[in-house]
């Protein structure tokens, strides 16, 4: 849970930490494209982590930065937040993952959720007797954890330059700075003036 706080947190702060508009909406589209990937390679967990840090209230704000983004990559945003939907007991997300073969990483929140309603919700002893039906839900909820885990993944290394991974080094080295919202909150209103005056609430 702690690393996707980090992971979520740091995308915002990431891109109020960008001043230029032109370089900002450049990682903008890079973190879009990454929250494809992650789902294309079946990690929903980083890939929530991600859509949730790109619904943080400091970047949703950066009106004039998702305007320089191309047509196409907010037709893909938009494609993606549909999973993020959590209507219906997120029944959209639900629905996807049962179409997946494993490995798979899961939403981990969501998982622990539901474990927690089923321990909390129902009682273990019923009239002194054990209440099976509380154990098969939870069976139930574990069996999607081995299932995620059925089958090993691919490790093989990807293709990139000695400066890529020095550069990608340098930013995952500042993935757990992003705890603090006031300081997204003032980067943001430093490089978007205007705003100021809004209430600054972080609400992923």
């Amino acid at each position: 849970m702690r690393r996707f706080n980090e992971l979520q947190y740091w995308i915002a702060t990431e891109l109020c930490l960008c001043a230029e508009p032109g370089k900002r909406a450049q990682l903008l589209r890079k973190f879009i494209k990454l929250a494809a990937h992650l789902k294309e390679q079946k990690n929903l967990n980083s890939f929530f982590a991600v859509m949730f840090g790109l619904s943080n209230t400091a970047v949703s704000r950066l009106a004039k930065t998702w305007e320089r983004l191309p047509h196409k990559t907010r037709k893909l945003h938009s494609a993606l937040e549909r999973m993020l939907d959590p209507s219906w007991n997120h029944r959209v997300y639900r629905l996807a993952i049962a179409k997946l073969t494993p490995p798979i990483i899961p939403f981990v929140p969501l998982l622990l959720k539901d474990m927690t309603f089923i321990h909390e919700g129902n009682r273990t002893l019923a009239e002194n007797l054990i209440n099976f039906e509380k154990m098969r839900m939870m069976a139930k909820a574990v069996r999607i954890i081995h299932h995620c885990q059925s089958h090993t993944a691919s490790t093989q290394p990807w293709g990139r330059s000695p400066s890529s991974q020095h550069h990608t080094g340098a930013m995952a080295g500042r993935v757990s700075c992003g705890s603090s919202s006031g300081s997204r909150g003032s980067r943001h209103f430093a490089t978007h003036p205007q705003h100021w005056g809004l209430p600054f609430r972080v609400t992923a």
